[in-house]
């Protein structure tokens, strides 16, 4: 199984890919802009799983970013929830 993930680098985002992560689940983690310092910490904080998070750059608010992400990704391996995914 696999997660789409936005805003990654903010903390909720990082602790909802985290969770999954933990649930064997694998994550796509979409980020809109490039900070060296949070995809530092978001890498440090995810290194155990290795291989079962892969990091996007995109701006949704951009159409064709989203068009980008949803031919390259969504479509490649069928997706999955949300950054409001609720953990039960």
């Amino acid at each position: 199984m696999r997660a789409l993930v936005t805003g990654i680098s903010g903390d909720l985002g990082l602790s909802i890919a985290k969770k999954l992560l933990q649930k064997n689940i694998d994550v796509i983690g979409v980020y809109r802009t490039e900070d060296g310092q949070r995809m530092k910490r978001i890498r440090q904080q995810t290194n155990t799983f290795d291989g079962k998070l892969k990091l996007i750059q995109v701006d949704l608010a951009i159409l064709e970013d989203i068009k980008k992400v949803i031919d390259k990704e969504v479509q490649k391996y069928g997706i999955l929830c949300s950054r409001y995914y609720r953990f039960y």
